[in-house]
């Protein structure tokens, strides 16, 4: 009798080990799950951020453009990994007034490449005697 009650408690310690191990793989599972989520946000965020600023600079590059390179009307440049490009025309209803849309294209030679388009109406006031014009952004209009 003594024989078989400890087998039995053998037995039991044997199920709840089992059953420890289960739990603890099932949580680390769902704790690998979890690392693998945040890292794809955090590398979609961190393209976003790239795509943005860069979309920002090409505002900025055709701004300079306007101001010492009047005869351009679009640029285009790969910075590291990414990309931007810029386009501006003169807007309708205003004397100089240019409408300017950029793109930052951030992993710009991978495919599912991210992409942001940002656009700002750009006022240009020349200064005549050589000097370069002056150029502010009139307004914003972001995504």
């Amino acid at each position: 009798m003594n024989r078989n009650a400890r087998l039995r408690q053998r037995g039991f310690a044997v199920i709840i080990a089992l059953t420890l191990l289960a739990l603890l793989a099932v949580m680390t599972t769902a704790i690998l799950r979890e690392t693998a989520a945040q890292r794809r946000y955090h590398r979609l965020l961190k393209e976003q951020a790239a795509a943005r600023c860069l979309a920002e600079s090409g505002i900025a590059e055709a701004m300079h453009a306007l101001a010492h390179k009047p005869g351009v009307n679009a640029l285009a440049r790969k910075v590291r990994d990414g990309k931007l490009t810029a386009r501006w025309q003169p807007a309708a209803d205003a004397a100089n007034v240019y409408v300017v849309t950029a793109e930052g294209i951030a992993r710009a030679d991978e495919p599912g490449a991210f992409r942001m388009s940002l656009s700002a109406r750009v006022e240009v006031r020349p200064q005549g005697d050589g000097r370069p014009a002056t150029v502010r952004i009139v307004s914003w209009n972001p995504p």
